[in-house]
């Protein structure tokens, strides 16, 4: 099996299901040297004098910014999404377990890695994680190609690649996709321009352990 993982170890969430999209601003000109913007946790904010952005529209250009909810027609689950450059990303995790079996406990996740059996868990096992960080997927589970909801996929190692060029590259891009709170201290350089909101959840990996909650998340990749 293709089991590529796009690792960022800058920001993120672990094994959680990541979907792409298949493939009026306010214009006017800063006048006022005490109103300037900064991108904070996908939003425009003014911060008078101490921000980067000397217009609203700058600022709204280089800023993530929520389009709208989805509805997931498969089990009912709703999801923000995000605009990144000329890409629509889910701003939330994916919470989606219809046709994929639910692997409780250490020794079943680690004998479905050895079957190749598709699989999902919460982090620890404790379903109070899902709410917040969404499912665990194995490999398996990403690919049945069915793990994202109609018009929607695992985006390839690609697409990962150009949503990370556009926010800088590799060495600043994850500081611009994590949110600004949930991350044990010091959550360096977190400012969540992107609007990505990427969350630490950990992970559970093929021997089947739950580590990494809190401190690190990664994002599968479909190639």
């Amino acid at each position: 099996m293709k089991n590529n993982l796009k690792i960022l170890t800058f920001l993120i969430l672990i094994f959680l299901g990541g979907c792409k999209e298949d493939d009026e601003l306010n214009d006017s000109v800063n006048t006022n040297s005490y109103e300037s913007f900064n991108c904070i946790d996908g939003d425009c904010m003014n911060v008078g004098s101490n921000g980067i952005y000397s217009s609203l529209s700058d600022c709204q250009g280089a800023c993530g910014s929520v389009l709208s909810t989805i509805t997931d027609t498969r089990d009912g689950q709703t999801y923000e999404t995000v605009t990144i450059g000329s890409q629509i990303w889910f701003a939330e995790n994916l919470r989606y377990s219809d046709n994929i079996p639910h692997v409780i406990g250490d020794q079943g996740w680690n004998v479905d890695y050895d079957t190749q059996q598709p699989a999902w868990s919460y982090h620890n096992d404790n379903p109070a994680n899902n709410a917040i960080y969404g499912k665990l997927y194995n490999g398996y589970a990403v690919e049945t190609g069915s793990l994202c909801p109609p018009g929607w996929h695992i985006p390839t190692e690609d697409e990962w690649t150009v949503l990370i060029d556009y926010l800088g590259g590799e060495s600043i891009a994850g500081g611009k996709m994590k949110t600004t709170t949930g991350w044990d201290s010091p959550n360096m350089d977190a400012t969540n321009s992107s609007g990505f909101s990427g969350l630490p959840g950990g992970a559970r990996v093929t021997n089947g352990s739950s580590n990494g909650i809190g401190i690190n998340g990664t994002w599968w990749s479909s190639t």
